[in-house]
């Protein structure tokens, strides 16, 4: 069976950061420059979205054991947030940590891991389009309860992160290293050591205007990772690095991806629509894939 794309919301600037809820059965996402947080539900195909502030938004997961409190990334701050899912406001964002104090860099992608520990990179100046990056300005870092710990600097895009399922791997896209790194990860003391690329763009004859931008892994440890400029989701093998299939979309500026639906099979995919790029026939549109032999992992949420 091939699979089978649909087009859920459009009308995104730069879609980013979808995040299944398991027990909510829905997603949540963001709208980077609009300063938007959103919520999908499926089974009802409603949409919903509130707005904090004029502000750099990268990343919504829920708090474990609260049903209405988010950790969001606001411009290069760590923050809570409470929303009703409905409402388009919030409450006051309660800042957790601010890194990066007296710069205009902003927090990017991430994820938690499964003890709750945030995972996320910033890069220089708020995307509009490449032109607008400072190169090697950025920093990885992680979040766990009131520590924060940098792990690596001279990041220039900051974005994907996935863990395998045994939790000894964790995989990290610097988007203009045109590539997947790997390390490993010991979650006791929140660590990486051994870093490796296992994904290049370059060695399968893709152009510097394609750039690793989100990603996910499946139950199989095979990594999905967004290629913004080229329409597609390529699902990767990070043991060999070879490309086992290649997913197009009628957007050429892909964004993100995650799993979701009730048995994790629907591989859901953000986009954006940014001016001065090539855009395709749907930018900035929230799409779902249907029909793939692939199964995702329970998305973990950020312990407060």
């Amino acid at each position: 069976m091939a699979p089978v794309i649909e087009k859920l919301v459009n009308g995104l600037k730069i879609g980013e950061g979808p995040h299944w809820d398991i027990q909510k059965q829905c997603l949540y996402f963001v709208d980077m420059p609009n300063s938007t947080i959103n919520k999908y539900v499926p089974s009802t195909k409603k949409h919903t979205k509130a707005t904090i502030g004029k502000h750099n938004i990268s990343i919504i997961i829920p708090v474990r054991g609260k049903s209405d409190e988010f950790l969001v990334t606001i411009d290069n701050t760590i923050s809570l947030i409470k929303w009703d899912g409905e409402s388009s406001e919030v409450g006051a964002p309660k800042t957790l940590y601010e890194v990066e104090k007296g710069t205009n860099h902003v927090f990017n992608d991430g994820k938690c891991d499964k003890t709750g520990r945030l995972w996320s990179g910033t890069l220089g100046r708020s995307i509009k389009s490449l032109d607008d990056v400072v190169m090697k300005q950025g920093s990885l870092y992680s979040f766990y309860k009131t520590e924060l710990l940098c792990h690596r600097k001279d990041i220039s895009i900051a974005n994907g992160v996935a863990f395998d399922h045994k939790w000894k791997k964790m995989y990290y896209i610097d988007s203009l290293c045109y590539g997947v790194d790997q390390y490993d990860i010991d979650l006791d003391q929140g660590t990486l050591s051994n870093m490796k690329t296992v994904f290049s763009t370059k060695h399968h004859g893709l152009n510097n205007n394609v750039l690793c931008d989100g990603m996910t892994i499946d139950t199989n440890g095979n990594l999905w990772v967004a290629l913004f400029g080229a329409s597609s989701v390529y699902n990767i093998d990070p043991r060999t690095g070879g490309v086992l299939q290649v997913i197009k979309f009628p957007a050429v500026q892909i964004t993100s991806v995650a799993f979701g639906g009730r048995n994790l099979d629907e591989l859901y995919v953000t986009s954006a629509n940014l001016d001065g790029e090539e855009k395709g026939e749907c930018p900035g549109t929230l799409f779902r894939v249907t029909g793939l032999s692939a199964k995702g992992l329970p998305p973990d949420e950020f312990v407060a």
